[in-house]
């Protein structure tokens, strides 16, 4: 079964930080903060990127495909670091 965690995003505060989510899991970062903000994985935002997040908005749902022990996302602008662990195993599609 599919679960939906919430990241909330205040100034440079994630909460939780790190997230743990199972292979498939989907995640939403809540933006808290006064000003727009996306974040993206560190690799550039292949991974994932959430695109702009308005203040008091939520992203779309981001599925976490592949297992990873650390994944690091970074916001755009700068100043929020945070890590995924995705734990679990990928499905063959």
């Amino acid at each position: 079964m599919v679960k939906q965690v919430s990241v909330k995003v205040s100034g440079s505060t994630v909460s939780p930080n790190p997230v743990s989510v199972a292979v498939n899991d989907q995640i939403v970062w809540i933006n808290q903060g006064s000003s727009v903000i996306g974040l993206l994985s560190s690799d550039g935002g292949v991974t994932f990127t959430t695109g702009p997040i308005q203040p008091g908005q939520q992203s779309l749902p981001i599925t976490m495909m592949a297992p990873n022990p650390g994944l690091a996302y970074i916001s755009n602008p700068p100043g929020v670091k945070g890590k995924i662990i995705v734990t679990g195993y990928a499905v063959p599609t």
